[in-house]
């Protein structure tokens, strides 16, 4: 089991940390259950938060784990880049790799020995807009 996320809500640092904890030691428990394990060393926290807060201390498996925000500010969850609370970051990554594709479809129509018109279409149809659209729904 991949992607799993949890969404907290509370008015106080100490009420969402406490929520949080809870959620993680009942989820845990109940994947032990059914031998499953979380692997801490994939998961990620986001924090949308005024001001810095300390870490999400958790105890798994007999050891503790601290989960800080990553230092780069962004995590990566099923595919799309999250930074705050906006999309840009995701936004002007997906326009670079459209932009990568996009040059070497380039390559390909040459005006003396290249694509046709149609193939050039449809090749950015296949693989420019489906990667800039990716994850558009969210």
């Amino acid at each position: 089991m991949d992607n799993l996320g949890f969404l907290v809500i509370s008015d106080s640092y100490d009420d969402n940390i406490q929520a949080l904890t809870t959620t993680i030691t009942q989820l845990v428990d109940k994947f032990s259950k059914i031998s499953m394990h979380i692997d801490p060393n994939k998961s990620d926290i986001m924090r949308f938060s005024s001001g810095n807060s300390p870490p999400l201390k958790v105890n798994l498996y007999g050891t503790d784990y601290s989960f800080s925000p990553p230092s780069k500010g962004s995590i990566q969850w099923l595919g799309v880049f999250l930074q705050k609370i906006t999309f840009k970051l995701h936004v002007n990554i997906m326009a670079n790799r459209g932009k990568t594709i996009l040059h070497g479809i380039n390559c390909l129509g040459n005006i003396i020995k290249g694509a046709n018109q149609n193939t050039l279409c449809q090749l950015f149809h296949a693989c420019v807009l489906s990667v800039l659209t990716y994850a558009s729904p969210t």
